[in-house]
């Protein structure tokens, strides 16, 4: 193995991109994004909570990537809502209660 490096080293300083590229990958490995805690006013609706999440993009407090990830998730937590209404209305269907 140190005979390895030894060599890719030589090649990295002869200018060999490649061989620089394969020693920065394994000495500084790739920083990944890391998403930072936001605070915003929870609110009563999903609707109202969105108006947050829109006014605080708007305004700067929270990236728009992540407004845009929040926006998506309260999307998907409305459908969840929605379904779970639909199954509650079958199940009382099934059982004769209207």
């Amino acid at each position: 193995m140190p005979e390895i490096l030894a060599t890719l080293i030589e090649m990295a300083k002869a200018g060999d991109v490649h061989a620089a590229k394969i020693l920065l990958d394994r000495v500084c490995p790739v920083l990944r994004p890391m998403a930072t805690p936001i605070s915003l006013p929870l609110a009563d609706t999903l609707a109202s909570q969105g108006e947050e999440i829109i006014r605080a993009t708007m305004s700067g407090t929270i990236p728009p990537d992540i407004g845009a990830q929040l926006i998506t998730a309260l999307a998907a937590q409305g459908k969840l809502i929605e379904l779970q209404d639909i199954v509650k209305r079958i199940e009382r269907l099934k059982n004769g209660n209207h």
